[in-house]
């Protein structure tokens, strides 16, 4: 591939994720009841504990599982396109991603694609039940790119199939 990421990660349909609570000092939650940091509520307490996603044996999930570089416009919303193919952290309010509620998941909202006569599959390594989705994906990103490539024993030889997500939104440019 010709554009080059920094931040890149691989994650397969075998690998299974887990929610862990982890103690932390700033947090800022999924879904505030008003656009406020974590922090700020009430008394400042040393730690409170926050879900967390890891991968098996506690170990850090592979890159873009936990954030993504988010996609969308600067008073537009954004959502996330995560290394596994799913859409995360919605923010649909027309906020910044830090001062606006968030949808975590909608698992519902997926990308999929069919080539030649073969049945069609999600980009998803963990799609919703029922439906089929890919072996593993392939992620890069940086914002305001993000890039899935996936890893299919099904895919034609020779398939070079590729999703690129790309923010209008870019620092210091108003009227992006």
């Amino acid at each position: 591939d010709k554009l080059p990421f920094t931040n890149a990660g691989t994650v397969s349909s075998s690998d299974v994720f887990t929610m862990r609570p982890v103690p932390s000092i700033y947090l800022e939650p999924e879904a505030p009841r008003r656009a406020r940091w974590a922090w700020a509520e009430g008394p400042i307490t040393p730690f409170k504990q926050f879900s967390y996603l890891y991968a098996e044996a506690n170990a850090t999930p592979p890159t873009g599982m936990r954030s993504a570089p988010p996609l969308g416009g600067l008073g537009s919303g954004t959502v996330e396109l995560r290394a596994d193919g799913s859409l995360r952290s919605w923010t649909i309010e027309n906020a910044s991603p830090a001062g606006s509620a968030k949808t975590g998941l909608l698992d519902e909202a997926a990308f999929g694609y069919r080539l030649g006569g073969a049945p069609a599959r999600l980009l998803r390594t963990h799609p919703p039940a029922g439906l089929p989705g890919v072996e593993g994906i392939r992620f890069s990103g940086a914002t305001p790119f993000t890039r899935l490539a996936p890893t299919d024993s099904a895919l034609p030889a020779g398939a070079n199939l590729r999703l690129y997500g790309r923010s209008r939104w870019r620092l210091g440019d108003r009227s992006a």
